[in-house]
């Protein structure tokens, strides 16, 4: 029998009807770089926390999704099988920072005015260093109220002018305005409260007039009242935490009791079920009003009533923080919080001392907060918690 050479003509010319039979099995054990699948009925979440690469199969929709970020709960799952619907946590607001502006609302120009009403909405920029630009007004004068955000809105919880307000009342981001009242009320009037947010609720925790315990949340995505779902672990005011936020928890850090000593605690609530707040950690010392910071890994509280430094925690273990460096615009309590992608800012010390400063720290390596610019005017307790955009 002749042996015939095979030409690449002739194994081109094979037709579909000419192949038959099986390929032998094949072993597989020495393929390398291959990365690991998961099967399950279920998309991935943002803390399923699997490997950078990892491929999941969703055996009931059919969609393919690839881990293209595996920072821990707060991944991105990308989908791959050709449909839509990304899986990862919002970008905007405490949740991994804000793309162009930071926002502060309302404020007392002075004690020694006698807590006279300020009603301007200020923003400065997240992308140049300068000062604040006023772009809205308030309602009315008020001061000692919450910030939260939404993708497109920011929000103005409570507040105080000669009594305490339970009004939720919001701004459109994308052109700058007075805020609307959205109709909706919290549970009760409360000020000096922690202003949060999660990508479909606004969270208020602790705060004036007899319910300085109480978690509540309201809707961002439809004007709603609020409702009750929480304790803080006891009755405080002049929490930090405003703008502190991870993918999954909201953080009420410090305050102080009727008698106003601080407490030094670090407690976080869930965003996934409603519940009371869980202590997970300590300040290095009881800081009153101070003013938090989100990066995706860590949060900040900065300054506080008789504090100059900035305290770091993790989001991904429960511990106790650690100074990471100091704030450059002293003490002071109830000013504005806010974070970009890479950077934790502080608009405002309050208490007549530098409440105009606007100062920036990075969230790359620690180390001391630099002025940046100034506020329009001088105020405090201009808002517990940062809106941004």
């Amino acid at each position: 029998m002749s042996i015939q050479k095979v030409s690449k003509t002739m194994i081109y010319n094979l037709s579909a009807s000419k192949l038959t039979g099986a390929l032998p099995a094949l072993d597989g054990s020495a393929l390398t770089n291959v990365a690991s699948a998961v099967k399950s009925a279920v998309d991935p979440a943002i803390d399923s926390n699997k490997s950078l690469g990892t491929i999941w199969v969703n055996t009931t929709s059919g969609e393919v999704y690839s881990c293209t970020d595996a920072t821990t709960d707060a991944n991105v799952w990308t989908n791959v099988g050709g449909l839509s619907g990304n899986i990862e946590a919002q970008p905007f607001g405490g949740l991994g920072g804000g793309s162009n502006y930071g926002y502060t609302m309302g404020g007392y120009i002075s004690l020694n005015t006698g807590y006279t009403d300020y009603s301007h909405i200020e923003k400065w920029s997240y992308t140049s260093d300068g000062n604040s630009a006023n772009c809205g007004n308030l309602l009315e004068g008020l001061g000692a109220g919450a910030c939260h955000s939404s993708a497109t809105h920011g929000y103005f919880s409570g507040g105080y002018k000669q009594a305490y307000i339970d009004t939720i009342q919001k701004f459109q981001f994308s052109a700058d305005g007075n805020t609307a009242d959205t109709g909706a009320n919290l549970t009760s009037s409360k000020a000096w409260h922690v202003g949060n947010h999660s990508s479909t609720h606004g969270y208020c925790m602790s705060g004036g007039q007899m319910n300085g315990q109480v978690i509540e949340k309201f809707s961002t995505t439809s004007d709603d009242n609020s409702t009750n779902v929480g304790n803080v672990s006891s009755i405080r005011y002049h929490s930090g935490g405003p703008g502190c936020s991870s993918y999954t928890h909201a953080y009420c850090i410090g305050g102080v009791n009727s008698s106003w000593s601080p407490f030094n605690s670090i407690e976080k609530v869930a965003f996934a079920s409603d519940g009371h707040s869980t202590d997970v950690g300590d300040l290095t010392v009881g800081k009153d009003g101070s003013v938090g910071a989100s990066s995706k890994t860590h949060g900040y509280a900065q300054g506080g009533n008789t504090s100059t430094n900035i305290c770091k925690f993790s989001f991904s273990s429960d511990a106790n923080a650690t100074v990471s460096g100091q704030a450059v615009s002293g003490s002071g309590a109830a000013g504005a919080g806010g974070s970009s992608t890479t950077h934790g800012y502080k608009c405002g010390a309050g208490y007549n001392n530098s409440g105009e400063l606007i100062d920036k720290f990075s969230f790359a390596s620690e180390g001391d907060s630099v002025k940046i610019g100034d506020k329009v005017n001088d105020n405090y307790s201009s808002c517990a918690g940062g809106a941004q955009y």
